[in-house]
């Protein structure tokens, strides 16, 4: 499962991209949890900024 990781700008209220996070699942629980930067967000489809 990966995860999108947004950070909100206070002053603009855009959220900006801050990394990705992959759980790798054993059953039904976590097993790992493994974080890469927000240069790997476009190869997921995922933007860098979210708009309000």
């Amino acid at each position: 499962m990966s995860i999108g990781v947004y950070v909100q700008d206070p002053r603009t209220d855009v959220a900006h991209a801050n990394g990705l996070l992959v759980l790798t699942l054993a059953g039904s629980r976590i097993s790992a949890m493994t974080r890469f930067d927000n240069s790997t967000l476009p190869h997921f489809g995922l933007p860098r900024t979210l708009p309000d």
